[in-house]
């Protein structure tokens, strides 16, 4: 159950090879789902997605370890979420592209699979201002159907591949999108 206690939260397939991932600075990625310092995954390509959504509770946690006057603990999920920052910056960000890939360990290079998880930093407002710029053009460009955006421009016949989508990444782009002022675009996105 804890190999997939991660991925399965974010409605990522779970039926591929298990993969264990050796911690080595643990107190630098505090997090609820790590277990004796490893965490165990069921993926050969660990999703943008879940990195963000982790610098997303690692800032939260921070702010609230502020609120309650827990500065040292404050302190250690600041510097997690940064550390997680720069990460999916360096390893998931192609700036060419203006898009958020999965990076694939085994390989050592980001996947080529253009997928709707892109828009989870902006949901989480870990992107910056071009970064949203960026995605937000692609969305409308590649992603946006008649029917609202595809989860992935991959024609493979499984559920979460072109034409179909997903209503919780359909919500997460038009919140990133609003949080970043592409208003026009969120709101033909929610009205599909």
């Amino acid at each position: 159950m804890t190999d997939t206690l991660d991925l399965s939260q974010t409605g990522q397939d779970t039926r591929l090879e298990e993969r264990r991932v050796v911690i080595e600075d643990y107190e630098a990625f505090p997090c609820l789902c790590i277990r004796e310092q490893v965490i165990t995954c069921n993926v050969n390509d660990p999703p943008d997605d879940l990195n963000t959504f982790y610098y997303a509770l690692e800032s939260e946690l921070s702010q609230w370890e502020r609120a309650v006057e827990n500065q040292k603990r404050a302190q250690q999920y600041t510097q997690a979420g940064e550390k997680r920052q720069r990460a999916v910056e360096e390893l998931c960000w192609d700036d060419k592209a203006g898009f958020y890939f999965d990076y694939c360990w085994s390989e050592g290079q980001r996947t080529k699979t253009w997928s709707l998880a892109a828009v989870a930093p902006l949901f989480c407002g870990m992107a910056t201002e071009d970064q949203a710029a960026a995605i937000a053009t692609r969305l409308e460009e590649r992603f946006l159907h008649p029917g609202g955006l595809a989860t992935t421009l991959a024609e493979s016949g499984e559920q979460w591949d072109y034409p179909n989508g997903w209503v919780p990444l359909h919500w997460m782009a038009v919140v990133g999108l609003y949080r970043y002022g592409h208003d026009r675009l969120a709101e033909i996105i929610a009205g599909r």
